[in-house]
């Protein structure tokens, strides 16, 4: 049920935006063509995909906006960062700043954990990569619309791949009763964008203690068990369902290269593409706005004329 932006609701929604480490590590890694190691470029892409979320209206109430700064060591983004912290949204959002030590929150989903802890038992949660920003108002109201279709929806996201290539015959899987299952085959939700519903987040408190996740030093073994599969597939080993923003109804633009260097086979996106459905996923790519602003012009006025957003 989305309500009224009119309604007080206290700890309905809350959002957030994962910032890695400016200074170490690329934007992308991995992804070769659309690795960014310029720290000036890295800003400005963080901006961009920032000033998006505080200009287009959520479309709920949404009580915060927070920036999670995990251990980021660069001057110029923390000067940002202070000038931001704190900043009411002409929607009603507050933007705070969280670090996140790795530390502290290790692995590649430890800023989830940072942001449940540090604002727990809201009814919704987004997050999202650094580099990923809305579109069109209503952003998060479409989100929990699709997540209001069906209560067993654990995670809604953005689609990557139909067979991830870090299910290796060497990781096995268990559901939360401890018997091993199948390994996933599924499309599955990355760090691009996710909506999660809150009570997900006390099940893994339930099951996996206050360390969801732990970092490995094998890059495919941390990734499949502890990062963008292993989280979806948590969802599952509660027995919700995944589920994404594309369907026959809907586009959804996910990269700026094609393919993806870690997915030969399997197209996730053309950035040079144009909307052929009725409906728009409502997110899209801060580089690519960067990179194509006459791309962007147009899909504005698209998003404009055919929706009144």
């Amino acid at each position: 049920m989305v309500h009224s932006e009119h309604t007080p609701i206290k700890n309905y929604a809350i959002a957030s935006i994962h910032i890695y480490n400016m200074k170490a590590i690329p934007f992308n890694r991995g992804l070769v063509p659309a690795q960014v190691s310029d720290p000036y470029m890295k800003l400005e892409i963080i901006k961009t995909a920032i000033n998006a979320f505080m200009n287009f209206n959520p479309g709920i109430p949404l009580e915060y906006f927070i920036v999670v700064n995990s251990g980021t060591d660069c001057a110029m983004t923390k000067k940002y960062y202070d000038s931001i912290d704190g900043h009411v949204t002409e929607w009603g959002t507050i933007v705070r700043v969280l670090d996140a030590p790795d530390d502290q929150y290790p692995g590649p989903y430890g800023a989830r954990m940072a942001v449940y802890r540090e604002y727990p038992k809201y009814k919704y949660y987004f997050d999202c990569d650094n580099d990923c920003m809305p579109m069109m108002d209503g952003w998060y109201a479409e989100g929990i619309r699709r997540l209001n279709l069906d209560p067993m929806i654990g995670l809604l996201g953005a689609n990557i791949s139909e067979k991830p290539y870090q299910c290796r015959d060497t990781i096995k899987w268990y559901d939360v009763n401890n018997d091993e299952i199948p390994a996933p085959c599924i499309k599955y939700p990355s760090g691009f964008w996710t909506f999660i519903p809150g009570h997900i987040y006390d099940l893994f408190d339930y099951h996996w203690g206050k360390d969801w996740f732990s970092q490995g030093n094998c890059y495919y073994d941390w990734t499949a068990s502890q990062g963008e599969l292993g989280f979806a597939f948590r969802v599952l080993q509660l027995g919700y369902k995944i589920a994404d923003f594309v369907d026959d109804e809907t586009d959804a633009f996910y990269s700026y290269i094609v393919p993806d260097s870690l997915f030969p086979n399997f197209t996730i996106g053309n950035p040079d593409d144009y909307p052929s459905k009725p409906r728009l996923c409502p997110f899209y790519h801060a580089q690519l706005k960067i990179l194509r602003p006459q791309k962007w012009d147009w899909l504005r006025r698209y998003v404009c004329q055919k929706f009144g957003k």
